[in-house]
């Protein structure tokens, strides 16, 4: 979870804010990156409830491989940042795979394990999210410096 927060809050919502420019949708290119994060974001929150469940480790390399938007951004930012679709693309995987592990990761964490455990699991769970929401906020912050 600290990984899934830390990763999205320093690419979104700045980066896509500020660094992302289109001659052609002007002033609307970061509203309609964010809408466009904001809607996956919710669509992967929601697919969860279709049964689909992966094992903890497939969730777990879900997470890590996730450090690959930092580079995809900063380098369609810097060189393809004009290119609407590739940077639709990367808003629309980046708020999927937020929305889809973090529903995953805090409904299964707890299931996971014996039932004197789960109250235990969930705070772990909560101050992870917390803890990846500070320091994305900073990263985010340093990253628009």
């Amino acid at each position: 979870m600290f990984l899934v927060y830390v990763i999205t809050l320093s690419i979104f919502p700045g980066v896509l804010a500020e660094d992302m420019k289109s001659e052609k949708l002007g002033s609307w290119y970061p509203i309609i990156l964010i809408t466009t994060f904001n809607i996956s974001d919710l669509v992967g929150k929601n697919i969860p409830f279709c049964g689909l469940a992966p094992q903890p480790s497939t969730l777990l390399a879900l997470s890590v491989l996730r450090v690959v938007f930092v580079p995809a951004f900063l380098l369609a930012g810097k060189y393809a940042s004009g290119v609407a679709v590739l940077m639709a693309a990367l808003t629309v995987s980046l708020g999927f795979s937020n929305g889809f592990l973090t529903a995953l990761l805090m409904t299964l964490a707890p299931a996971s394990v014996e039932i004197q455990e789960a109250g235990l699991v969930e705070n772990v769970m909560v101050f992870s999210l917390v803890a990846g929401l500070t320091v994305g906020a900073v990263a985010g912050w340093l990253w628009l410096m």
